[in-house]
C-alpha cells in the first residue's frame, strides 16, 4: 500500500513547512531596508550616519558563525511568497538609487564640520549602498535573467543597469553557464590568478564577448545605462553621479569576488562550484549558495535550489570568503588549494 503523501502543514503548529523558508529569506531584505531608511533620511550627522552601516557589519559577522542549513526545501512549494522577495527588491533598489542622489545632493561643503560630515555620510553610502546593490540587487537580477518570461528578464536587466552591469544578463548564460570553469568561461579564475587581474580580466572580456554575442541587446544597455547616468547629473548633480558610479564598482566588485571562490580550481571538475551551506549566505543571497544546482538546473526557482551531496565546503559565507578574496587573496588561494587537495 503506497504511503500518503506528506502533509503540507507543520504538525505541531499547523504552519505551512515553506513558511520557515520564505521568512528565512526575508533576510534578503534587510539590506536595502536599511538603506532606505538611511539614504531617504539624510544627511545625518555623523555618528548617525556610521550607525545606519551598523545592518552590514551584523550581516557579516552573522556570516561569520551562522549554522549550516543542509536541508532540502519541502516539496510543493508557492511560488507567489518568494517571487514577491523578489519584486521587493525591484522596487526597493530604484527608490534606493532616486534616494541616495537626493541625500548627495543634499550635502554640506560650507566649513570643515560640515565637510567632515558629509564625508562620513559618503562613506555611509559606499558601505550600504555597495554591499546592498550586490546582495538585493545584482542577485535578484541574476534570478530574474533566468525565468523565462520576457518582463521577468527585463526586470532583472533593469536592476542590472543599476550597478551598471547590463551586459551580464548576455554573456552569464551564453558563457559561464555554457562553457562553466572552461577556458571561455570568462567568470572563472585560471590557476594562478590573482583576484586583482582576474578582476580586470573578466571586466574587459565579458564587455568584449557581450558585443560579440548580442550587440543589440548590449547596445539597449549601454542606452539604459547612459540615460541613467545622465539623468544622477541632472537631476541630482555631478557628486551624485560620483557616488552612484562608485556604488556600482563596488557592487560589481563584490560579485566578481563571488564569482572568483564560487568556481575557484575547479576547471573541469564535478561538482562545478564550491558548496556552501552557510544558512546566511543562502537566504541573503537568494539561494546563490548552492550554486552547483542551478548549474545543473538553471530554470529552478531559488527557493527550489538543493544543497550538494558533497564538497568541497567553502570554509566561511559569501561575505566573510568575499572579504577574504578581495584583501588577503593570497591566503584564499594557499587554504582552498589544500582543501581541494584533502578532498580528492
Amino acid at each position: 500500500m503506497p504511503l500518503p503523501p506528506p502533509a503540507p502543514y507543520d504538525a505541531i503548529n499547523g504552519a505551512p513547512r515553506w513558511l520557515a523558508w520564505w521568512l528565512g529569506y526575508l533576510l534578503s531584505l534587510l539590506l536595502p531596508l536599511a538603506s532606505l531608511g538611511f539614504l531617504s533620511g539624510g544627511p545625518w550627522p555623523w555618528w548617525q550616519a556610521l550607525a545606519w552601516t551598523s545592518p552590514v557589519w551584523l550581516l557579516i559577522l552573522a556570516d561569520f558563525f551562522s549554522p549550516p542549513l543542509r536541508r532540502a526545501p519541502p516539496e510543493p512549494l508557492p511560488r507567489g511568497p518568494f517571487d514577491a522577495i523578489l519584486y521587493a527588491h525591484c522596487l526597493l533598489q530604484p527608490l534606493n538609487i532616486f534616494f541616495m542622489g537626493l541625500l548627495v545632493s543634499h550635502t554640506l561643503w560650507g566649513n570643515a564640520a560640515e565637510i567632515g560630515g558629509s564625508l562620513v555620510n559618503l562613506l555611509a553610502v559606499r558601505v550600504l549602498m555597495g554591499t546592498t546593490s550586490c546582495c538585493a540587487a545584482i542577485a535578484p537580477a541574476h534570478e530574474l535573467i533566468h525565468r523565462r518570461l520576457w518582463w521577468q528578464q527585463w526586470l532583472g536587466r533593469m536592476l542590472l543597469c543599476s550597478v551598471l552591469y547590463d551586459h551580464f544578463s548576455v554573456v552569464h548564460g551564453r558563457l559561464h553557464h555554457r562553457y562553466v570553469n572552461g577556458a571561455q568561461d570568462p567568470a572563472c579564475a585560471r590557476p594562478g590568478e590573482s583576484y586583482a587581474a582576474f578582476f580586470r580580466r573578466a571586466l574587459l572580456t565579458q564587455w568584449r564577448a557581450a558585443w560579440a554575442l548580442d550587440p543589440v541587446n548590449t547596445r539597449r544597455g549601454v542606452v539604459l545605462e547612459t540615460l541613467l547616468l545622465l539623468g544622477m547629473a541632472g537631476f541630482f548633480g555631478p557628486l551624485a553621479l560620483v557616488m552612484f558610479v562608485y556604488q556600482a564598482l563596488a557592487a560589481v566588485r563584490l560579485l566578481e569576488a563571488v564569482n572568483y571562490f564560487q568556481h575557484w580550481g575547479l576547471s573541469g571538475s564535478r561538482p562545478t562550484a564550491w558548496a556552501c551551506d552557510n544558512a546566511v549566505s543562502l537566504f541573503v543571497f537568494l539561494g546563490l549558495p548552492r550554486h552547483d544546482d542551478h548549474h545543473r538546473h538553471a530554470l529552478k526557482p531559488y527557493q527550489c535550489l538543493r544543497g550538494p551531496s558533497r564538497g568541497p565546503y567553502l570554509w566561511r559565507g559569501y561575505l566573510g570568503m568575499a572579504l577574504l578574496v578581495k584583501n588577503r587573496c593570497a591566503a584564499f588561494r594557499q587554504r582552498a588549494a589544500a582543501t581541494l587537495a584533502s578532498h580528492s
